[in-house]
């Protein structure tokens, strides 16, 4: 049990480092006009990293590029509250 419990940080510490690297490749993506990849890899590192939110207002922001403005605002009410958003 013991062992379980020290080897979750480095797994956690593995997948934010893997969130940041998709999320510099989502700009990258962004920066060629590629939005729906980029959406895909903010997705991607969102799910690996959910404490995070600014891939939240990125995947937001990709939707809001590709008019789908449902989606963005739909994941944009979800930080609303959010203790780390201010005005």
């Amino acid at each position: 049990l013991l062992v379980t419990i020290i080897s979750l940080p480095a797994q956690t510490s593995e997948e934010k480092e893997k969130a940041l690297k998709l999320s510099q490749e989502a700009i990258d993506e962004m920066d060629k006009g590629e939005i729906e990849n980029a959406l895909l890899k903010f997705t991607q590192a969102s799910a690996l990293d959910s404490g995070n939110i600014n891939y939240k207002y990125e995947i937001a922001h990709c939707y809001f590029l590709t008019r789908n403005y449902k989606k963005s605002i739909s994941q944009l009410q979800q930080l609303i509250n959010h203790p780390k958003v201010s005005d």
